[in-house]
């Protein structure tokens, strides 16, 4: 395992998704999640922060461990579907256990669609950070 590629690529992963994610669920959808969510208002960026890291290490963690992807396209396409596919198993969770998502389903959809936005551009930002220099 390249020690600092598993860095560069964790830094570039949580930089975009942490753009993204103001993008996406602070702008584009915050009136929507306002409505039909209990997210918080003023969200602790501390954890977001963590969160952003976390997944942008297992991104960068998989790429370069077993898939091998260099390149912008290839980590956007990987990103996205590792996104889509933990995003709509905890919001699953979420629906069976809590009253996070009060829109119900259609909210749940949404923000899976939103997470699948945030780890596509970390998966690109992951894939374009370990094809430099090769």
């Amino acid at each position: 395992m390249d020690t600092k590629k598993l860095l560069i690529g964790t830094v570039a992963g949580t930089v975009t998704s942490f753009i993204a994610g103001f993008l996406v669920f602070g702008l584009a959808l915050k009136s929507y999640m306002a409505t039909n969510s209990t997210f918080q208002d003023s969200p602790d960026f501390v954890w977001i922060v963590i969160g952003h890291i976390i997944f942008s290490l297992l991104i960068t963690y998989i790429f370069l461990q077993w898939a091998g992807i260099k390149t912008v396209v290839e980590g956007l396409k990987a990103g996205a579907l590792i996104g889509l596919l933990v995003a709509l198993s905890y919001n699953s969770f979420f629906l069976a256990t809590s009253d996070v998502f009060t829109g119900g389903i259609t909210t749940a959809i949404v923000a899976a669609i939103g997470d699948t936005i945030i780890w596509a551009t970390c998966g690109a930002g992951v894939g374009w950070a370990l094809g430099r220099g090769d």
